[in-house]
This record gives C-alpha cells, structure tokens and sequence, in this order.
C-alpha cells in the first residue's frame, strides 16, 4: 500500500508540474497560440519534441510588409520572363509579390514557393518549418538546408505557402 500512495502522490506532483508548463507556455505565446505537437509526426520529420516551436502563429501573420525590408532582387533573364521590373514591395498590399525570391522583412525570413510565377510566398522557420521562425538583418541571411516553409500551423494561416 504504502508503494501506491507514493505512486500516487508522485503522479499528483507530476501532473501540477504539467499544467504550469502549459499555462506558462499559452502566457508567453499569448494571441500567437501554442504549437500542438500532437498533430505532428516527430519520427517522421526526425524531430525531438522541444526542437518544434512554443508558438503556432508568426509574429508578424501574414503580413510581410512591416518593418525593415530586403529581398534578393531576380535576374534579368527573370525579370524579362515575367514581364516585370523590380520594385519594392507595396505598402498597401502583403499578399502575392512576384518580384523577388526570398527577402528579409520585419527582422523575419521569407522566400517565393509554389509554381514559378504564381506570386506566394511563405515565412521560414528552422527543422523543416517546425523549429523557431527565422530571423535576419538582410536577405542573405536567410535560407539554409535545416530551414522550411513554416509548417504545424492549425489554427493561424501564417504557415505553409500562400498569398
């Protein structure tokens, strides 16, 4: 008897534990939401649990134009194939943006994805688009092989490719 009421009392302390964490957690991400790690396959993206993100949405939403900007500019050759001249990105307008392939805005890193020309974008995040958004300066400072499109977002539309 006394081997359950241990085990008793250990699993009660456990459980208060747990539910700091999480509280603290939907504190500190606030309006951002908490990152349901249930949803996602962890083997199969071959990641550990506190490798994904605390917070769900991105800081700056679907948003990019907030902020300091820069972007890497596209070549002539593609340029010419879009019909198109390089201008900074409008103010008024964050959805599709055709005019550069990845950039820095709002202290963030986002890159042009889906079919060429089609305008969508994404923000990057490190693990694959599970771990923490990426942040950067410039446009240099952005890409890498560990980064992704955002990606675990259930419940906010700042993952994944779209404008």
């Amino acid at each position: 008897m006394k081997f359950n009421t241990s085990l008793l009392l250990l699993a009660a302390q456990f459980s208060g534990i747990l539910a700091v964490a999480v509280s603290s957690r939907a504190e500190e991400c606030g309006d951002l939401g908490v990152m349901d790690i249930s949803s996602i396959d962890l083997a199969s993206a071959g990641l550990e649990a506190e490798e994904v993100r605390a917070c769900e949405a991105h800081p700056m939403g679907d948003s990019r134009v907030r902020g300091d900007q820069d972007w890497e500019p596209l070549t002539d050759e593609q340029l010419t194939a879009n019909n198109q001249t390089l201008t900074p990105l409008p103010d008024e307008d964050s959805s599709c943006y055709y005019k550069a392939g990845s950039g820095c805005s709002g202290g963030y890193c986002w890159k042009a994805c889906g079919t060429a020309g089609d305008g969508k974008w994404c923000w990057l995040a490190y693990k694959g688009g599970y771990g923490d958004w990426q942040k950067c300066s410039k446009y240099t400072d952005c890409g890498g092989v560990t980064t992704g499109c955002g990606a675990g977002c259930i419940t906010s539309g700042s993952c994944g490719c779209s404008c």
